[in-house]
């Protein structure tokens, strides 16, 4: 397996590699007989696993958030849209302050 290093303790075989940081434990996706471990394969252990379920988390909830904030600018900008009709729609019957805003039609 490269330059992993095996251990057994109380029974239990624990995979380590030197990194840059020294020592960390390993989940490789082949087991000593050659056969796939699968989980290991996909996700790359349990710690990996975490990891990528808080990455797609936060991914999922800016996504989110976006969206709402999406939303309120569109509603925002049709309520603008309506705003501004409505006041050219009735400008003509408007005096305000003795001038006569139906000019601006």
């Amino acid at each position: 397996m490269g330059d992993i290093q095996q251990i057994i303790v109380d029974g239990e075989t624990i995979y380590l590699k030197k990194g840059f940081f020294g020592w960390n434990v390993v989940a490789p996706y082949k087991d000593e007989t050659g056969k796939i471990n699968w989980f290991n394969f996909i996700v790359g252990g349990w710690g990996s696993l975490i990891w990528m379920l808080f990455i797609l988390l936060l991914l999922g909830t800016f996504y989110l958030a976006w969206r709402e904030m999406a939303n309120q600018a569109v509603a925002c900008f049709s309520r603008n849209q309506t705003i501004i009709k409505n006041v050219v729609d009735y400008s003509s019957n408007i005096n305000w302050n003795g001038i006569d805003l139906s000019s601006f039609n």
